[in-house]
């Protein structure tokens, strides 16, 4: 309308016109300044959504936050990630600060994991500290073994509250139809696969409402996803697809397991490192000398790594786990006009 109303008045020739191809569209997206921090990430992934997805920065925020914290899960490591982007802040002054900003919430929610688990660059006497032992968490404490299952049910829980958000995102997005029915009984679906994978992975009990719940899913599902005017030949035609499609859910709950399993990962590596350097400086100068570049070699690497991980298994999970259940193909391109 602005630009009608300018044109009109300036005495410009315009023309305005329906795309004939919806996927040649380009899309803009607009967010809150605190919620587009997240953008440069989409933009080095190179993914836009199409012009009718869906835009996922703010679950992607606070998700990623998440994943990364659990993935890294050494408060130590995040604070050299907070040190070194500050230094980098301060070197780029006339770089965008939404990266800078994006490092410092996602290093800040590392620091509170790796206290919460009383492990600072994998050393653990320095989380029995008087002042830090307080802040543990006994559940979470990272040098517990006994914790492990507890840390897995976590990563389920996790898990569903993620998955549950995107088929809620397409229920909201398709309220009046009947769309949103089946993508309810997604989310009945979804759930059971959460108890089916704490007794198959953990051995915890399936409650048997369970059992109810899931055949109505599979029925709200089979009925409504592809509804028509002959149901039943709607619903084969979903049958079809509709037990992998139940298998791939399954599959997607127990996916979330790698933020356990590579968070482990970090903190045996460095755990590791410390014991051959407290090996090695029992000795001579040049022992401690060895000692000191193998302990600045090594939890370098752990730190490169963790970056690693998190590019390959943190952006998976909303990438693909996540935007599956949305649907979405990320199949747009950026909106840059007169370009």
């Amino acid at each position: 309308d602005a630009i009608r109303k300018e044109a009109e008045q300036s005495g410009w020739g315009y023309l305005v016109e329906d795309p004939e191809d919806l996927s040649e569209v380009p899309t803009l997206l607009r967010s809150p300044r605190w919620m587009s921090i997240v953008h440069p990430i989409f933009r080095f992934m190179g993914t836009i959504p199409g012009y009718y997805e869906y835009d996922i920065s703010l679950p992607f925020l606070i998700f990623f936050t998440i994943f990364f914290a659990m993935l890294i899960g050494d408060a130590g490591y995040g604070l050299v990630y907070a040190g070194m982007t500050w230094l980098l802040s301060r070197k780029f002054k006339d770089a965008p600060r939404e990266p800078f900003i994006l490092f410092y919430v996602l290093s800040a929610a590392t620091v509170v994991w790796g206290v919460s688990s009383g492990v600072y660059f994998g050393c653990e006497s320095i989380g029995q500290l008087p002042v830090l032992r307080s802040l543990v968490v006994p559940r979470l404490n990272g040098f517990v073994d006994a914790n492990s299952s507890f840390i897995m049910l976590l990563t389920f829980i996790i898990a569903v509250a993620h998955l549950t958000v995107a088929r809620m995102m397409v229920v909201v997005k398709y309220l009046r139809s009947s769309r949103a029915v089946a993508e309810m009984g997604w989310i009945m679906i979804i759930w059971t696969m959460f108890f089916m994978a704490g007794k198959l992975v953990l051995g915890r009990p399936f409650p048997q409402v369970m059992t109810w719940v899931f055949a109505l899913g599979f029925c709200m599902v089979l009925f409504f996803a592809n509804f028509q005017k002959n149901i039943i030949k709607g619903a084969l035609a979903t049958l079809i697809n509709l037990p992998l499609s139940v298998v791939s859910a399954f599959s997607d709950v127990v996916s979330y397991l790698r933020l356990f399993a590579v968070g482990v990962a970090t903190v045996v590596v460095a755990v590791s490192f410390n014991a051959m350097v407290a090996d090695m400086a029992s000795g001579s100068i040049i022992g401690m000398v060895a000692a000191g570049v193998v302990l600045l070699f090594g939890h370098s690497l752990n730190l490169a790594l963790g970056v690693m991980a998190v590019v390959v298994h943190g952006l998976r999970l909303n990438m693909l786990e996540f935007s599956g259940h949305l649907g979405m193909e990320w199949s747009g391109r950026e909106y840059d006009p007169f370009r």
